[in-house]
């Protein structure tokens, strides 16, 4: 799932993408597939504006006990270590934070979000997440499911959670 964590200020722009985004499949659509790719538009306000410092969310994630991940898998390729990027990687099988950074600053912040069959693991990304959301004041956009969840509400990041947990489980 591509989950990206932003701010609220572009609520509403997200809202419309949403719409412009769902609007143009529906009229590209064929019996094969689609005939022309939607390209999303550049959020109006940015992560980085928030002026997240890097070391301030390095240490706030390590403090979940989110471990860092020195090594990625990319889909249908070799794994590759992440060190010394600018992308940052921390998390479990089932949930992975990633944030990309620039200069002192985090640029962006997403999540990818699989099955959680841990019941331990399960609470530390609630918790993490919501802490996030607090200190942050961030929202989480599922552009899969056209889904926006105020990372400062604490049910609605376990429902969210939750309902993916559920939708992997029935597919399987």
């Amino acid at each position: 799932m591509s989950n990206r964590i932003n701010t609220p200020g572009n609520q509403v722009f997200i809202k419309e993408q949403i719409y412009e985004a769902n609007l143009f499949a529906e009229q590209h659509k064929t019996e094969f597939g689609y005939t022309d790719v939607f390209i999303r538009k550049e959020n109006p306000v940015s992560t980085i504006t928030k002026e997240i410092r890097v070391d301030y969310l390095r240490s706030t994630i390590v403090s979940f006990q989110l471990p860092e991940l020195l090594r990625m898998r990319y889909e249908g390729g070799e794994e590759k270590p992440i060190r010394g990027l600018k992308t940052h990687a921390f998390g479990f099988s089932c949930f992975t934070l990633f944030f990309d950074t620039k200069d002192e600053f985090v640029n962006n912040i997403w999540a990818k979000i699989n099955l959680i069959t841990s019941v331990k693991e399960f609470d530390i990304i609630l918790n993490s997440l919501y802490y996030l959301g607090e200190e942050n004041d961030l929202i989480l956009i599922d552009w899969n499911d056209d889904s926006i969840v105020n990372l400062k509400d604490k049910t609605q990041i376990k429902n969210y959670l939750g309902s993916v947990r559920k939708v992997v489980g029935e597919i399987k």
